[in-house]
């Protein structure tokens, strides 16, 4: 068996790795991988973050200025889906705003 380190105060444990904990890590390994990968593709680590503000309860908007455009990012941290715009942010969420 598998053991990770896990590191409390100043003590250290041996935690054993099971499958359904390797099949979640790994799912969401690849997850934060695309999500990275269209950031990327957007540019917005060219650019500058100009305006992070609450719209809602557990809903906000990012705004980032590039050198010739403005995007917008609506996150959603809430359990139901919301709707900016025509743009329908599912639940947990992030979409671009176009």
């Amino acid at each position: 068996m598998k053991y990770f380190k896990k590191i409390v105060g100043d003590k250290i444990y041996l935690s054993p790795i099971n499958s359904d904990d390797y099949l979640k890590y790994t799912e969401w390994l690849n997850e934060v991988q695309t999500i990275y990968n269209e950031l990327v593709n957007l540019g917005i680590y060219s650019g500058r973050l100009i305006a992070h503000e609450q719209i809602d309860d557990n809903i906000f908007l990012v705004s980032y200025q590039l050198e010739n455009t403005q995007i917008k990012i609506c996150l959603n941290y809430s359990f139901s889906s919301y709707t900016v715009g025509s743009t329908v942010v599912a639940a947990k969420s992030y979409e671009v705003i176009k």
